[in-house]
């Protein structure tokens, strides 16, 4: 049986300057820990600040941390205290699978980033740090065009699709039953279906509202297989409509994939509707 899986789109010497991924922590601040668990505009408000004794604390000296990096953010006011109405906001998102890639035995057998394998939780750290220059802020500027602005007839946009139909578990081999590797190995990772032989993955793009009185331009396209199995050899291709893109024909048990730039955009035969499709014969 011959199936494909897309998802969409070592041991390592630590030296003296290698970055930790404790390395962001000043053991001599306090962190007050939160969770996330999806992608969204948050706000921690002044009570939950008066709450763990913060309540006398300058907004300007607020820092915040995620996954080792600090997360711009925006006070409802500045070099004041928080009032009972004010509120610290930023942007929150979910856990994804950037820090899983350390994980694999070899970074380029995750096929994609955007979900963990561990969790969907992201762990938030609040601290003050007095250095109010180093804490990351949004910067309010004044609109300098009151009236009616003239829109932009188009702009360029990216669309990504992660497929999480299942949790595909990696290479394996086959002995008369599917044996899997107990470390994070090759295709690991959330996945669309099984792409079974001779048949065809569809994936409809609508509304897409194409430009077409621009200037010149192009398209361009990437997306990543992987065979679960080592037993067959696949012809794997992708196309938009009826053209296609790319053609492997011995495609095995390594992640595939292709990244292709400077597609005419004539390629989008219907300017609000594109159709991608990757078959397996």
């Amino acid at each position: 049986m011959k199936k494909l899986l897309l998802p969409l789109l070592l041991l390592l010497a630590i030296s003296a300057t290698a970055q930790l991924n404790n390395s962001w922590i000043d053991y001599s601040k306090t962190y007050y820990k939160f969770k996330i668990g999806a992608d969204n505009i948050c706000k921690i408000p002044q009570t939950a600040i008066a709450a763990v004794g913060l309540t006398a604390t300058n907004a300007d000296f607020f820092q915040l941390w995620r996954n080792g990096k600090q997360v711009r953010l925006h006070t409802s006011v500045t070099g004041a205290a928080l009032g009972t109405a004010d509120f610290i906001e930023f942007y929150g998102e979910m856990n994804d699978g950037k820090p899983d890639k350390d994980l694999y035995q070899q970074p380029q057998f995750q096929l994609a980033d955007r979900y963990s394998l561990e969790t969907d939780t992201a762990v938030y750290f609040l601290t003050v740090n007095p250095t109010a220059s180093a804490n990351l802020r949004y910067l309010t500027i004044t609109n300098n065009n009151p009236g009616a602005a003239t829109p932009e007839p188009y702009f360029m946009r990216k669309i990504d699709l992660y497929f999480k139909s299942q949790l595909n578990r990696g290479f394996n081999k086959d002995l008369t039953e599917d044996v899997y590797s107990s470390a994070y190995d090759n295709g690991e990772g959330y996945t669309s279906a099984d792409i079974f032989a001779n048949t065809t993955f569809t994936q409809e793009l609508i509304g897409l509202n194409v430009y077409t009185s621009g200037p010149a331009n192009s398209l361009s396209f990437r997306a990543k297989t992987f065979a679960n199995t080592d037993n067959n050899t696949r012809n794997t291709s992708y196309k938009i409509f009826n053209t296609e893109l790319y053609n492997n024909s011995t495609f095995n048990t390594v992640n595939d994939g292709a990244t292709l730039n400077n597609l005419p955009l004539s390629y989008l035969q219907n300017p609000n509707n594109v159709s991608l499709n990757v078959t397996n014969t």
